[in-house]
């Protein structure tokens, strides 16, 4: 059977190309995939996980990790924050069949009817300053305090990292299970499953995991929505293009199905 013998155009996307892009992406734009404090630049020695790059990163001066904030510490107002790095390691997707990703027992593997799976890896890194440096820093801050009737509690933002010498890491696997549905006239992501990977105690990994899963569910999946008004569109009052409507023969659009995300298309 031919792949348009139910529309006009097929199109299809493997799964083995949109990890190559990201496995791309990631040695030569890797300042995508690596966060750090000002003072995290130019340590490579010390980031949690080794950062590969292409040649071409270094020839050009492109940077290896995107410069963020310091984190403010509540009730300090001093000009000092926490100095830390945040790495996504590694992201990939498994399209029906499961044979990419080794899902967690928890999300009931393998992948069902139009199911997809997602893994990422996380590392993140928290320079912990010593205590004679914290010592220092809270008289100071305690002298200020006595000194100053008009004392600010409210924290500024930080200009200083708090100096340190190691990371302190720890590193993290997230898989979450998802399928594609035709919801209100719209194609819509929809989440079956999340886990993060062996956090204990228990407790606290399920309320990490419920959190994170409410921001994805009302927050984020919500808008990755396509209306399928904006699928049909006209060329040049000629051809009209528009997603081969649902039926027997075509019982999902896009599908997901032989390690690939089909489309179909119809032209009138």
């Amino acid at each position: 059977m031919a792949f348009t013998d139910f529309c006009d155009v097929f199109g299809s996307f493997h799964e083995e190309g949109f990890n190559r892009i990201v496995r791309h992406l990631q040695l030569q734009r890797p300042s995508l995939f690596n966060y750090g404090t000002a003072d995290m630049v130019g340590r490579e020695q010390i980031y949690c996980h080794e950062i590969e790059a292409h040649p071409a990163v270094t020839e050009f001066n492109n940077p290896l990790i995107t410069e963020s904030p310091y984190l403010p510490i509540p009730g300090y107002a001093g000009s000092f924050g926490m100095s830390y790095l945040m790495q996504l390691t590694k992201i990939e997707i498994d399209l029906k069949p499961s044979n990419v990703i080794n899902l967690p027992s928890e999300l009931e593997p393998p992948l069902g009817e139009q199911q997809f799976a997602l893994q990422a890896s996380f590392c993140v890194g928290m320079g912990c300053p010593e205590r004679r440096i914290l010592d220092y820093l809270g008289d100071a801050n305690l002298d200020d305090l006595f000194s100053n009737s008009d004392y600010d509690f409210t924290t500024g933002k930080p200009e200083n990292g708090i100096p340190f010498q190691q990371l302190n890491c720890f590193c993290l696997d997230v898989h979450a299970v998802l399928h594609v549905e035709r919801r209100g006239g719209a194609i819509a992501l929809r989440l079956d499953g999340f886990e993060i990977t062996d956090i204990r105690p228990e407790g606290l990994e399920n309320g990490i995991e419920c959190y994170i899963e409410t921001i994805l569910r009302l927050s984020i999946l919500p808008k990755i929505r396509i209306q399928l008004t904006d699928l049909v569109f006209d060329i040049q009052d000629f051809i009209t293009v528009q997603p081969t409507p649902i039926s027997s023969d075509v019982p999902f659009n896009p599908a997901i199905q032989e390690d690939a995300i089909s489309v179909f298309i119809n032209l009138n």
